[in-house]
C-alpha cells in the first residue's frame, strides 16, 4: 500500500483588476475670461506688487492658485490604468500623431486635413497590428517547450478562456 494520493481539483481564478489611479484635473476650457480678468485686476498682484523678486514670485504663485480654485476648480477622477502587454513606444508616439492630425480636422474642416488624419489612422492601425504580431512571435518563441502554455495563450489570443486542455496520451 502506498501513501500517495493524486490530487484533482479546479480552480478558478479571476484575472487582476487593473490599476486605478487618481487625478486632479481643472475644465480651463469652461472658465468665464471676463471673470478672470476682472478677479486679476481686482487682486493684490495688479495692485500692490512686491519690488522684491522673492516676494513677487510668491505672491503671482499664491494668486493665480487662488484664481484658478475659484474659477476652474480641480476635480479628482479615478481612471484605471490597464496597459497592454504589446503597448510600447511606438504605438504610444503614433496614437499622439493621430490624435493630433483629428484635432486639426475636426478643428479646420479642411479636406487636406481629413486626408491626414485618415492616413494617420491608417498608419496607426498598421503599428498597432506589427506590435501586437512582434509580441505574440516573442510569446510563442520564447514558450515553443510548453504545449500547455501554447495552448492557453491561443486560447487567451481569441478572448476565450477554457480549462478544457487535450487529454495527454
Amino acid at each position: 500500500m502506498s501513501d500517495h494520493f493524486f490530487i484533482n481539483f479546479s480552480m478558478y481564478a479571476l484575472p487582476p483588476s487593473p490599476l486605478k489611479q487618481e487625478i486632479k484635473c481643472r475644465k480651463l476650457k469652461h472658465i468665464d475670461h471676463i471673470s478672470f480678468d476682472l478677479d486679476l485686476k481686482n487682486s493684490p498682484l495688479i495692485s500692490d506688487s512686491p519690488d522684491d523678486l522673492d516676494l513677487l514670485c510668491e505672491l503671482y504663485h499664491d494668486t493665480l492658485s487662488e484664481l484658478l480654485d475659484k474659477n476652474a476648480p480641480s476635480t479628482t477622477k479615478i481612471v484605471s490604468c490597464k496597459k497592454s502587454p504589446w503597448y510600447n513606444e511606438d504605438v504610444h508616439q503614433t496614437k499622439n500623431k493621430r490624435r493630433i492630425a483629428e484635432r486639426q480636422w475636426r478643428h479646420s474642416k479642411l479636406e487636406i486635413h481629413r486626408q491626414i488624419f485618415n492616413s494617420a489612422k491608417s498608419h496607426t492601425t498598421s503599428v498597432i497590428r506589427k506590435a501586437k504580431s512582434e509580441y505574440c512571435i516573442s510569446k510563442i518563441e520564447e514558450n515553443s517547450h510548453s504545449p500547455k502554455f501554447l495552448f492557453d495563450f491561443v486560447f487567451f489570443s481569441y478572448g476565450k478562456r477554457t480549462n478544457n486542455h487535450p487529454a495527454r496520451t
